[in-house]
């Protein structure tokens, strides 16, 4: 965060990657000054150049006076382009040579003004495959993907769950006045068995309705239970990819994704105890043990 190279952050919705930014930003030499944030895909397409660098006054209908742009806001600090696929491409042009010439030309104005600042961007989409599809510009996409950071989805690390959610809970229950609450382990299982399609937003969405319906500190499975989708999306694979498959090689990865998640969401719940895992799963913690080495590509060198 020191360095005030742009960043580009990727993932899906949900996972996050504003507070990264923020972080990013808080941790810099410059985490006293200004920290703007646009929305690129929220912004109404006619707004978002205004937005973004200002505009004079008489520019456009209702431009009644002169209006700094958040680029000119943010100077000295840093400027958060949420959602940076959306970008128009003559808006991404403009965009270039702010970072190219550290410099802004407001709407309407014949003057640039001098900026210096860090920009950090996020996306959802895959911005390479836009290049190629000519809707994103290749030299904006370099000048921004200088320090890359993707951001894994819920679902990819699962063992991260428990601890989330109950950071999470520690917070909201001092919010409501419920710091005593806390998950019992077959609310925790619960909470690792669900997919999260919609991140760490969703799980923090969840979280905080659990907290507000309580009647009791100890939250177990049907507390948690009421507030998940009635059917589940599947967090096992693609079955698609299954079909594609002779039987005995769709069966076999079946079987082998299975176990992968169903190892890794019950060393999430145990809290990676090996032994309790192992107890949990009605299975000799040896035998565990050998799945670990063959599906999770771990040793038993864990704690017991």
């Amino acid at each position: 965060a020191q360095v005030r190279s742009t960043v580009l952050i990727t993932g899906e919705t949900g996972t996050g990657k504003g507070l990264i930014a923020r972080a990013i930003h808080e941790q810099s030499r410059e985490r006293d000054k200004p920290f703007q944030v646009i929305d690129c895909a929220t912004v109404p397409e006619g707004m978002v150049e205004s937005e973004l660098f200002g505009h004079v006054r008489g520019a456009f209908t209702g431009a009644v006076s002169d209006k700094p742009g958040l680029i000119e806001l943010a100077n000295g600090g840093s400027v958060f382009l949420d959602e940076i696929g959306e970008l128009p491409l003559p808006l991404q042009t403009k965009l270039l040579r702010v970072l190219e010439e550290n410099e802004v030309r407001p709407v309407g104005g014949t003057r640039v003004k001098r900026v210096d600042m860090r920009f950090i961007a996020a996306t959802n989409q895959n911005l390479e495959e836009k290049v190629r599809a000519g809707s994103f510009r290749k030299d904006l996409y370099y000048r921004l993907a200088v320090v890359m950071i993707p951001v894994p989805s819920l679902r990819e690390r699962i063992e991260d769950i428990p601890a989330i959610a109950r950071h999470l809970l520690a917070q909201f229950g001092r919010e409501m006045g419920k710091p005593q609450s806390y998950f019992d382990a077959s609310a925790v299982a619960e909470l690792v068995a669900y997919p999260w399609p919609g991140n760490v937003r969703e799980l923090r969405n969840v979280v905080e309705r659990v907290v507000m319906l309580a009647t009791d500190d100890a939250i177990g499975t049907a507390e948690v239970r009421a507030l998940l989708p009635a059917t589940a999306p599947s967090g096992l694979g693609d079955r698609g990819v299954y079909l594609s498959l002779p039987y005995m090689e769709a069966k076999r990865q079946a079987v082998a994704d299975f176990t992968r998640a169903y190892l890794k969401a019950k060393l999430a719940v145990h809290g990676d105890q090996i032994t309790k895992a192992a107890e949990d799963s009605r299975i000799p913690r040896q035998h565990f043990s050998l799945l670990m080495k063959r599906f999770l590509d771990r040793h038993d060198s864990s704690k017991s």
